[in-house]
């Protein structure tokens, strides 16, 4: 028989006393069960006695059986073996079950704390397509239907104040699709009372986004008028979408004029304003708008509206076509037929992309038709860029013929670097004369003599750079010499000017370990959470500081009418507005860490993770002090493409998280100057070895990247036999690099990897691995609190502590489909 089990924490729901770690329950037909009886009867059954929180099971063996919720009681139900066997009524609180599975909460009084989870039993199966056992959905680890559940999982800003939940019928198999339900104290989120300007404004958007235009006008044209201090005046989003409805009521004249008010998504509002004069007619105008989305690079906020307006502009001009096919069709035959500027404009644009093969084409036809010394130094850099070496030497010696020039002498040296041969890569970089290069040639010089060991010229180079790795290699130099007044002097100034960079925190380890002095350690632990070796620090002392939470519950009440309005926003899925209300109000003047982490709950909400870790990462001497902020800086976006690749390829999640962050920091557009594409940042020819279809716009989908980059990790975890050092080196420097390394020093270790780059890399792979491990994989902490969406489509999996019965977790909702609102805790 399958169980689905429910967590329940004690603390969780008011009323309940529970008088075993599990009770389990068989009924028979039409009879009616009091739960709160059975629970103080403490009926025993072995398989419930896993994990700390008490477990109740409740199944059904024949069609038509009954329970009686008469205690405040969490309550699941799940078909059997057969899909006739499962309970049709609850009683106390009704809710009819005619079809597969409904959570269902009679009663709760649910705070900040509330842990509520949803469990299969080991053994649980997977199910067929179509087949609708949400228990079974959850042991396959997959989203469940949206026609099964209609919700998913966002973030959520904790609520200062409990919620009382009751309700009644949920019907038709579908929870929320029906049925009605009350929330006590509900209306401190109707959006109607917190937020009337905003929540009268989303029913335009909504009419904008269900193309119902001649709505939307009429409720922007009137917001004005009934909201004249609404807080959205103080933007130009009002025209924003003002343009969007007239623009999609082909009201063409009133679109152009709101567009050009707005500061709002200026590329979108440039391709409304050129669209509209095209559909006037109004060729020439509309080519000048047009225009201007046709991009000197790469612009990746803007290129959906620049091919959008090159297809507009190719039926004005069937010149526009030819641009057209050589950008996104690569067709190089067409090049012949573009004027200079425009080519140069592509040439930037395959730059932008890091593709620097279509680049070189283009520039090699440029060149051709006389290409001044921008584009001579370009193709020196696509050359560079494409290990074509030899080749940049050579064009860059010709190029001398004629002219010199700073960045030739540059790329010859730094050409001959990669070769090996400092000698002359140093010969080429003295050639450098303009002061606007010194800095870069003085950094290159005192590395190249670092590496030759020339530890004097080193200095000479090296002592008035700023740069943590100029300081690194000064420090080294001062103790190769012997000069031990200097070094300590260099890092004494690095300890009190940087306390919180990596290198700084290296230092304190050496210092430590030579002079076993434990307050290294202890400023590792107060300054360097986030480095290499904060773990290393935490292993060596007995006595630790243990990091606080940072009261977010505090100043959510404390904040509570600025949290309560941004919160009635995000439930509406209103994360622009959620942040103009943000942006309106005294928080980041008052309490700039409180600001920055609501902020980041928007960014969230919206799939902005990229900029939700920066803004972390931009407060991270606030952050790293609390353990709940700290997750912050180590999240886990795209969970469920991470997940499923873990799975494939018998992977840690901790390390794919770990190279995702430092790779791309959640950014799924990222491009690289090595030409390395989206997470998990794969180069085109690496993921044609798993997929001979790889694109670059393939690599910036993110599930599909994590994917193949996962691939390639379990590659390489198999050939260093699951060396993460190795494996993190040879991800980022390749594995004939690591191979080498091997063979020149025995091991590769932290420590002797020649590249600085790929030597912090490993550390930094190492520290992420280590943190996602602490914060996610080796404690039972709770995750964090979301909100639970109606009418949305998927509800997500999660993983339970260590100790919980087997199989996934889902979430389990306390719901209205009036008020929209769940809440729940998330336990890993």
């Amino acid at each position: 028989m399958k169980y689905i089990y429910i967590a329940l924490s004690t603390t969780v729901i008011s009323g309940i006393l529970l008088a075993a770690t599990g009770q389990a329950l068989s009924q028979t037909s039409g009879s009616a069960v009091n739960l709160k009886s059975v629970v103080q009867n403490s009926v025993n059954d072995q398989t419930l006695k896993r994990g700390s929180a008490p477990f109740i099971s409740i199944t059904s063996k024949q069609k038509g059986s009954s329970v009686t919720a008469s205690s405040p009681l969490s309550v699941q139900f799940t078909k059997s073996a057969s899909k006739d066997q499962r309970p049709s009524k609850v009683s106390g609180s009704a809710a009819t079950i005619k079809s597969g599975v409904i959570s269902y909460i009679p009663t709760a009084m649910v705070t900040e704390k509330a842990q509520v989870a949803v469990m299969p039993s080991s053994g649980s199966s997977g199910v067929s397509k179509g087949e609708k056992d949400i228990s079974a959905w959850i042991s396959s680890g997959s989203s469940v239907p949206a026609s099964m559940l209609n919700a998913k999982i966002m973030p959520l800003i904790t609520l200062p104040h409990p919620i009382q939940v009751s309700g009644s019928a949920v019907t038709s198999g579908s929870a929320l699709s029906s049925g009605t339900a009350t929330i006590s104290g509900a209306s401190i989120l109707d959006p109607t009372v917190l937020v009337p300007d905003y929540a009268y404004f989303y029913q335009g958007i909504t009419a904008c986004q269900q193309e119902n235009y001649v709505k939307a006008v009429k409720i922007f044209s009137t917001f004005k008028g009934k909201f004249p201090s609404s807080g959205l005046m103080n933007t130009t989003y009002l025209y924003y979408y003002q343009a969007k409805a007239y623009y999609g009521n082909k009201q063409y004249s009133l679109a152009i004029q709101a567009a050009k008010k707005t500061t709002f998504a200026p590329f979108e509002m440039t391709f409304v304003i050129g669209e509209s004069y095209a559909d006037m007619k109004q060729n020439s105008l509309a080519k000048q708008y047009l225009l201007k989305l046709f991009f000197n690079g790469y612009v990746s906020s803007g290129v959906t509206y620049e091919k959008m307006a090159l297809k507009t502009l190719s039926k004005i001009d069937p010149y526009y076509s030819n641009i057209i096919s050589v950008m996104y069709a690569k067709d190089f035959t067409n090049l012949s037929l573009i004027e200079v500027p425009d080519q140069e404009k592509i040439a930037n644009y395959f730059i932008g992309l890091s593709d620097f093969s279509s680049a070189l084409s283009v520039d090699n036809k440029l060149l051709d038709e006389g290409g001044d010394s921008y584009i001579e130094q370009q193709k020196l850099l696509c050359l560079y860029s494409l290990k074509q070496y030899q080749t940049a030497i050579n064009y860059g010696m010709d190029l001398l013929s004629t002219n010199t020039n700073d960045m030739t002498y540059y790329y010859i040296g730094v050409c001959y670097s990669r070769f090996g041969d400092l000698e002359n890569a140093i010969k080429w970089l003295n050639k450098m004369q303009n002061s606007s290069s010194l800095s870069t040639k003085k950094q290159l010089l005192g590395r190249y003599y670092f590496l030759l060991k020339n530890y004097k010229m080193a200095v000479t180079y090296l002592k008035n750079q700023t740069d943590s790795n100029s300081l690194q290699m000064l420090i080294e130099c001062y103790q190769q010499i012997g000069d031990t007044s200097d070094a300590s002097a260099a890092i004494n100034t690095l300890l009190s000017t940087n306390p919180t960079l990596d290198l700084s925190a290296y230092y304190r380890y050496t210092l430590y370990k030579q002079t076993l002095d434990n307050q290294y350690l202890y400023d590792i632990i107060k300054y360097n959470i986030n480095s290499f070796y904060y773990e290393y620090a935490l292993t060596q002392l007995i006595s630790v500081p243990k990091m606080k939470d940072y009261p977010v519950q505090k100043y959510t009440s404390k904040y509570s009418d600025t949290v309560n309005k941004i919160q009635a926003l995000i439930n509406m899925q209103f994360y622009s507005g959620a942040m103009i209300c943000l942006q309106n109000s005294d928080l980041e003047k008052v309490h700039k860490t409180f600001y920055n982490y609501l902020a980041i709950m928007i960014y969230q909400g919206q799939g902005y993770y990229g900029t939700a870790l920066f803004t972390a990462i931009q407060n991270y001497q606030e952050f790293y002090k609390y353990e709940n902020l700290f997750q912050l800086l180590y999240p886990r976006y795209y969970l469920d493409s991470v997940s499923q690749a873990a799975t494939n390829t018998g992977l840690s999640p901790a390390l794919i998280f770990a190279i995702i962050r430092q790779e791309s920091g959640f950014n799924s557009g990222a491009i690289s100057a090595a030409s390395a594409y989206g997470l998990m940042q794969m180069t085109v020819p690496t993921s044609k070895e798993y997929d001979s279809n790889a694109s670059i716009q393939k690599l910036l989908d993110p599930d599909y990247n994590v994917n193949l980059g996962s691939q390639e990790l379990a590659y390489l975890m198999k050939l260093y036999n699951g060396n993460i050092l190795k494996v993190a080196a040879a991800y980022n420097a390749g594995v004939a690099a690591v191979d080498r390394w091997q063979n020149t020093y025995g091991s590769v270790t932290d420590d002797n990897i020649p590249y600085q780059e790929t030597q912090n890399y490993v550390r930094k792979i190492v520290n992420n691995y280590d943190k996602y491990n602490r914060l996610y994989y080796t404690q039972s902490n709770a995750v964090g609190t979301y909100l639970i969406e109606p009418d949305s489509p998927t509800i997500q999996v999660s993983p339970l502590p260590p100790g919980a019965p087997s199989g996934g977790a889902v979430i389990l909702n306390i719901s209205s489909s009036q008020a929209k609102i769940s809440v729940v805790t998330v336990q890993k």
